[in-house]
């Protein structure tokens, strides 16, 4: 078993020259401008995140199984300092079954990332015409490693 939390209280102590923005709805496009954002959150900084992991090892005739379940959660964050662009909440999944040979020469392991498909952003910003978010963290994936030793 293993656990790990992490709790901020980040804030911007004096930042009253941030680059803020705001849509031009409902016409195309953004206005950026100058602003405080002193008091506001640190980008990338949740207030909340931890880990949570148990692994199981069992001796079997021909070698150890090990089974694993981790998880993942952050509260959300801010992606620039005016707070506007945020990340949801959200919870990483990740499950596992491996089997190593008595000799260590053969493995097989199946395994399960991001178990609950939470589209989580590899990028967002504002950039001189519009917000951009690449939500590029891929989506749960299933597959198995078959390792061999010579």
């Amino acid at each position: 078993m293993g656990a790990g939390l992490e709790l901020l209280h980040s804030k911007f102590i004096s930042f009253p020259n941030a680059a803020c923005s705001t849509p031009n709805y409902p016409l195309p496009g953004i206005t950026q401008f100058s602003c405080s954002a002193t008091g506001n959150r640190l980008p990338y900084a949740p207030q909340v995140a931890g880990t949570l992991t148990a692994d199981y090892l069992q001796n079997v005739p021909m070698g150890v199984l090990d089974f694993n379940v981790t998880n993942y959660y952050s509260n959300g964050y801010f992606v620039e300092p005016d707070n506007r662009l945020s990340q949801k909440a959200y919870d990483y999944l990740g499950v596992s079954v491996a089997w190593k040979s008595s000799n260590d020469r053969y493995a097989v392991k199946a395994y399960g990332t991001n178990l609950f498909n939470k589209a989580v952003y590899a990028f967002a910003g504002t950039n001189a015409t519009q917000y951009s978010a690449d939500d590029g963290n891929p989506p749960h994936i299933l597959g198995v490693r078959i390792d061999y030793k010579l």
